[in-house]
């Protein structure tokens, strides 16, 4: 059974919450920077062909097993390809980690045993979050290359209060340690207080109309405008109950103004 932890993050996990906001401190963006490099370096494999040096010695070349689509883009979205984003994590529900999960929630892969959500995320009506599947684009196919964990421990945030939406941010320890693969690997977390973009694409396994309560069994992908704080707020007044004091400065607002493109229920906590 996993645990929750709400109010009481302990030392040695303080700094694992360090750098998921904008920027906090300088250790917590080279912690984050060397973790990136380390794990990019996981796409890579030496494929069979020699390259030969000036000196005569014989070098592997690496090759990147990133798929990278670029095809232009969950509500509005369309159906994400193997391997387009291996750090895509879904959450399983059931009263028992030997029941059936609902996959209710989503997160994202942030080292070889941690998963970054959504603080709500820590129930629902199915029961506790019990397991996370990695490398999946697909619910309705088990896959050699798709991997399941036990949750152990759900560490939510020591500000998160519901129903407020502030601080809604969680850490899910996982029992095991992940296999990096060519669909499995980590995410790098943002080190910069600024965006320096203008659209972002979230993904998840979530409702793909309104008014359907049937999640999709597969991966989508959509992309949206970010929306400057200042000009977010006036969306906000029918959720004042929520979010009294608006966007905060660790919060991003992030739509289509245009209409027809959405994250739903079922992407919660996902990238």
């Amino acid at each position: 059974m996993y645990k929750i932890f709400p109010n009481k993050l302990s030392e040695r996990w303080k700094h694992l919450f360090v750098g998921l906001c904008w920027v906090i401190s300088v250790k917590s963006q080279t912690i984050a920077r060397q973790k990136c490099e380390e794990y990019s370096r996981a796409v890579y494999e030496e494929d069979g062909d020699k390259i030969f040096s000036l000196r005569s010695l014989i070098k592997n070349h690496p090759i990147s097993t990133c798929a990278l689509y670029e095809n232009p883009l969950i509500v509005g979205g369309t159906p994400a390809r193997s391997r387009e984003f291996p750090h895509m994590a879904v959450i399983g529900f059931a009263p028992t980690k030997d029941s059936e999960m609902d996959w209710l929630c989503g997160g994202s892969l942030i080292s070889d045993q941690h998963v970054l959500t959504a603080a709500h995320c820590s129930i629902s009506h199915s029961g506790p979050p019990q397991k996370v599947r990695l490398g999946s684009v697909s619910l309705h196919n088990n896959d050699d290359f798709v991997q399941d964990f036990i949750i152990d421990y759900f560490v939510n945030h020591p500000e998160y209060k519901r129903p407020m939406k502030y601080h809604d941010i969680a850490i899910m320890f996982l029992k095991k340690f992940v296999t990096f693969t060519a669909f499995v690997r980590p995410a790098c977390l943002n080190t910069v207080e600024k965006l320096p973009f203008t659209e972002a694409r979230a993904t998840g396994f979530g409702l793909t109309t309104h008014g359907n309560q049937s999640a999709s069994l597969v991966l989508m992908k959509v992309d949206l405008d970010i929306i400057p704080n200042e000009n977010c707020t006036s969306y906000l007044k029918f959720r004042k109950h929520e979010m009294p004091r608006n966007l905060i400065n660790e919060m991003m607002c992030a739509g289509y103004l245009k209409g027809g493109r959405d994250t739903c229920q079922g992407d919660s906590g996902g990238p």
